[in-house]
């Protein structure tokens, strides 16, 4: 009996070779299957294109019943989804996959079906209900899938790496080098995505963008390369047309996309390539920020960072980074807008820091400071483009009283001001600064203020018996939120300090009880005289 399986498997396995279609693209090596009663049989090697391939695979937590490309999963369950395509040019049938998940949990099925016919292009997709074990640890499972199917009447055998994500997670990281060109043409741009996450990536699309007219994509400025597993790489190609723009390097920005097989989000990662003409040495500025995003005149240590990166082969060496400031902006301190770097190495880059105060009679306007980079054999000139915004503007009106009585207490400091800038300011308050001089209700809440409004406020202060006498000038902070920033700006106002009416009467008070007191002991013994001889006049 054996001796006749034998040979009638000789004579299938050689008719099957006879009768195979001729094929192109020949560079991949399959093996098939050749089932005789109850024994398996692997025929020899035969050479075939590239036919079915995997295509996606995620996972499906089912919370109500749904229907996958006429899959149905049950409400509540668990199932991973693998979809195969038809990458050859013939249709193909009668799938049969193998896959064993018992590693990561609980299976009912290892073995799936798909009988109808996949034409070139088209897709299949088969869901394997699981229920994961809880203790799983492993990041990444690998498995091997077994496939069979039917091209032309000849059964393909085929093995499919399927990585599967447990616990872990895919990053994406976008390697390139600079493209250099020394003159207009055509040149391909290699552009490799590496996982460095613990889980595959799926559905990933790399996207680059030309900087035309400069730079032009030439063809498909995308391509989809699928799933990446983690620890593996995948490279895409672009050709671009340069020519020269009159600048030293030109940044194209390649975006790349990708889902995680547990999730519905897409994410993506970005990376700037700079596209170089000769090498020459050069800096090139790769982005600029400053904080707060928002300036307003009068604000203090705005922190400003330019990012520049040496694109060239060449170590640049003596760098010197200095911003050439307009004269309502000033160093917050000495050395604060000169950056000494040293040397750059080819490739790296480097974080400018600058720390700069904007005088508080600087017009809003839109405008760009220039960074001097001076260094061994030239230098480079870049904008860093910033945005000074129209800040609220105040005047003081009135102020009543504006004489104030020494060591007087209980009174009613009114203070009119106006918002005479172009721009509503929200949440004002003024506060009065005059430790030492008066006391009492120093903070008064004003609330929004529209432009060219006027509102009163009133204070209730004590006036100090130890404040100077004459004429002072005491400080009014008004603070307010514009454009949801905390500002402040200071005015002098003006009052008077003279002595109380009271102080004075008591003095005077003083005096006459000490004159009245002064006449009674003088006059007192004439007026006793007096009474004595008119009394003896009257006796006699």
């Amino acid at each position: 009996m054996r001796h006749l399986k034998e040979v009638l498997t000789f004579i299938l396995v050689t008719n099957l070779i006879l009768v195979q279609p001729p094929l192109t693209d020949v560079n991949i090596t399959r093996s098939f299957h050749i089932a005789l009663e109850n024994a398996t049989y692997i025929s020899q090697a035969i050479y075939l294109e590239k036919y079915l391939s995997l295509y996606d695979v995620f996972w499906v937590y089912a919370a109500t019943t749904i229907n996958i490309s006429g899959i149905v999963i049950p409400s509540g369950t668990t199932a991973i989804v693998i979809t195969l395509i038809n990458n050859g040019s013939a249709p193909i049938e009668n799938i049969e996959i193998f896959l064993d998940l018992s590693y990561i949990g609980e299976v009912n099925e290892t073995t799936k079906r798909y009988n109808d016919k996949v034409d070139p292009n088209h897709s299949v997709s088969f869901a394997f209900e699981i229920e994961p074990f809880d203790n799983i640890s492993i990041s990444e499972y690998d498995a091997i899938m077994q496939v069979f199917y039917y091209v032309e009447d000849t059964q393909i055998y085929d093995e499919v790496l399927v990585p599967i994500a447990v616990t872990g997670y895919p990053e994406l990281k976008i390697h390139s080098s600079a493209l250099y060109f020394s003159s207009e043409g055509d040149y391909n741009l290699t552009v490799e995505i590496e996982n460095i996450g613990t889980g595959p990536a799926r559905k990933t699309i790399v996207h680059t963008l030309g900087y035309p007219p400069y730079v032009t994509v030439l063809g498909d400025d995308w391509s989809e390369i699928g799933i990446i597993p983690a620890g593996t790489k995948k490279k895409v190609t672009f050709t671009l047309h340069i020519i020269e723009s009159g600048v030293s390097a030109i940044p194209i920005f390649v975006n790349t996309t990708f889902m995680d097989q547990r999730t519905t989000d897409f994410y993506s990662v970005a990376e700037t390539i700079p596209v170089i003409y000769n090498e020459t040495p050069r800096l090139s500025m790769i982005s600029s920020v400053y904080v707060p995003t928002k300036l307003f005149p009068g604000d203090k240590n705005v922190q400003i960072n330019v990012v520049i990166n040496n694109p060239t082969m060449k170590i640049i060496r003596d760098i010197i980074a200095e911003l050439i400031l307009p004269n309502d902006i000033k160093p917050s301190y000495a050395g604060s807008s000169r950056v000494s770097l040293g040397s750059l190495p080819p490739g790296y880059t480097v974080t400018l820091t600058y720390y700069l105060d904007i005088e508080e009679n600087a017009k809003p306007r839109s405008t760009n400071l220039e960074l001097l980079v001076i260094f061994d054999g030239g230098e480079n000139r870049f904008n860093i483009p910033i945005i000074i915004e129209r800040k609220g503007s105040f005047s003081i009106e009135s102020i009543s009283p504006s004489i104030l009585e020494l060591g007087k207490r209980g009174i009613t400091l009114q203070i009119g001001i106006i918002n005479n800038g172009s721009v509503n300011v929200d949440n004002v308050y003024l506060e009065l600064m005059a430790s030492g001089i008066l006391k009492g209700e120093l903070v008064s809440y004003v609330g929004k203020l529209e432009s060219g409004e006027s509102k009163t406020v009133s204070f209730s202060v004590d006036v100090s018996s130890d404040a100077p006498i004459g004429n002072i000038t005491l400080d009014l902070k008004i603070s307010w939120i514009q454009e949801g920033r905390f500002l402040t700006s200071t005015y002098g106002i003006k009052i008077a300090i003279r002595k109380t009416e009271y102080t004075t009467n008591i003095i005077d008070i003083t005096i006459i009880t000490a004159i009245i007191g002064l006449t009674v002991i003088l006059v007192w013994p004439l007026v006793k005289n007096f009474r004595e001889i008119f009394a003896k006049r009257g006796g006699a």
